[in-house]
């Protein structure tokens, strides 16, 4: 159902994305309030922040989504190595928060700027930590394959006999033999190969 690097992965990892930078903002607003690092302890929440949660969180999303494409971390060519994967998504998470932290500074607002740090570290956190997760399932179910293809081979000559045997040799591959098609069959036999 979702192999690795096709469409409905890719969609499944831009609507997670998505939803964890929503949860990071609100774990990093929250956190701000309870570890005031070099800050006195203010209440939670104030009400310049309380107004504006809901563009916050418009913004951080759109913000998210623009940065995170535009770093083509959803192309699968881009993304093939945990190395490649793992600078674009900590370039666009580190993106995303210095653009609102400056946004949000331009238009002088009080928000804690603390919050901005703790989004960062959670936001990449989330985000390479669960990517990390989906690869080592995929390494780990790697001879076991999620999707299973069905193949009629054209020809039931010597060279589709190899081409059958081939992929039943290569098991991983999740091909799933059909039969033959073909006029080469000898005698008016139905059976080519066990198929």
């Amino acid at each position: 159902m979702f192999k690795r690097l096709n469409a409905n992965y890719m969609a499944l990892l831009f609507l997670l994305d998505v939803l964890l930078i929503q949860v990071a903002l609100e774990v990093a607003l929250a956190l701000r309030y309870n570890l005031p690092i070099w800050q006195m302890l203010q209440l939670w929440p104030q009400p310049e922040v309380q107004a504006l949660r809901p563009w916050m969180h418009l913004a951080f999303a759109l913000l998210g989504v623009v940065y995170l494409v535009g770093n083509s971390v959803y192309n699968g060519r881009k993304v093939l190595r945990w190395i490649d994967e793992l600078q674009r998504v900590v370039m666009a998470s580190t993106f995303i928060s210095l653009t609102l932290t400056g946004l949000l500074y331009l238009i002088n607002l009080n928000l804690p700027r603390l919050g901005f740090f703790y989004f960062y570290l959670i936001s990449t956190a989330l985000l390479v930590g669960y990517r990390w997760i989906l690869r080592a399932w995929h390494w780990l179910n790697k001879h076991k394959p999620n999707v299973e293809l069905r193949v009629l081979i054209v020809g039931a000559n010597k060279r589709g006999i190899e081409v059958a045997n081939e992929f039943r040799r290569q098991s991983w591959l999740g091909v799933n033999l059909v039969g033959f098609l073909g006029r080469d069959l000898a005698n008016g036999e139905t059976v080519v190969a066990d198929l």
